[in-house]
């Protein structure tokens, strides 16, 4: 499949599943999840999605983790493809990763 219609794709299940997890998720916890990427495979057989919470990290990731199994065939329903693609949800460590780099460049300017 071609880059863009990867790419396509990739946003298409972004909007369904971060539509599903908003109106459709009654788990309270599972329903705080903010989609930030989505990251298809080659062959489109696998989607990462990566996701961001600001409260309860860890308890409400495990929350999303348990209720897949109905995103995945809310997002399968939704699409035209021949196979929907299996959904891996992995916490999103950006903001994170940003976070230790400022600190890097704080303590170089500092010790300059």
């Amino acid at each position: 499949m071609s880059s863009v219609k990867n790419k396509q794709l990739s946003s298409k299940i972004h909007t369904i599943i971060s539509e599903v997890i908003e109106q459709e998720v009654q788990n309270e916890k599972a329903n705080q999840a903010s989609v930030i990427d989505v990251v298809l495979s080659g062959d489109n057989s696998i989607a990462i999605i990566y996701v961001e919470f600001y409260n309860d990290r860890e308890e409400s990731f495990n929350e999303l983790v348990k209720v897949t199994p109905f995103i995945k065939r809310r997002l399968a329903s939704s699409i035209n493809t021949r196979r929907c693609p299996e959904i891996e949800f992995r916490l999103d460590d950006k903001f994170e990763e940003a976070q230790k780099i400022e600190k890097v460049l704080e303590s170089i300017k500092e010790n300059s």
